[in-house]
């Protein structure tokens, strides 16, 4: 599940509050229509491929009965917390030592904020 949850913070910016708290009833034809959670602004991602076929992906995950698309075994969403440490396992598991300092760990803002940096850079390529 948490790699999930790091697809859907590189591919539509979302932070980790955002995440944890995503439901199916979020999912709409025109893509991921949610509120921000530090201003509680509406905010349609729309689909592209590559977001459509993780969430198509992410739905078919274990347990198929749950409203949090990000679960833990239980179905229910992820505290903070418990949030926090599966994405710190995974990453120490996908941590590439020759490439990273020892002291790096990547986190949830991080990536959202690297995400942001790199739609800005490549939309002002294509200007």
């Amino acid at each position: 599940m948490i790699g999930f949850a790091m697809d859907l913070a590189y591919l539509a910016g979302m932070d980790e509050g955002t995440i944890r708290e995503l439901e199916r009833r979020h999912l709409t034809d025109e893509g991921i229509r949610f509120e921000r959670g530090k201003t509680g602004m509406l905010q349609l991602i729309e689909w592209n491929d590559e977001l459509h076929l993780t969430v198509d992906a992410l739905k078919r995950e274990r347990p198929q009965l749950r409203k949090a698309l990000i679960c833990n075994r239980k179905g229910q969403p992820y505290t903070a917390n418990g949030f926090q440490s599966q994405w710190q396992r995974v990453m120490r598991k996908a941590k590439a030592p020759e490439l990273l300092p020892s002291t790096f760990m990547i986190c949830a803002p991080n990536l959202r904020a690297t995400t942001a940096l790199t739609k800005v850079r490549r939309s002002s390529r294509s200007r």
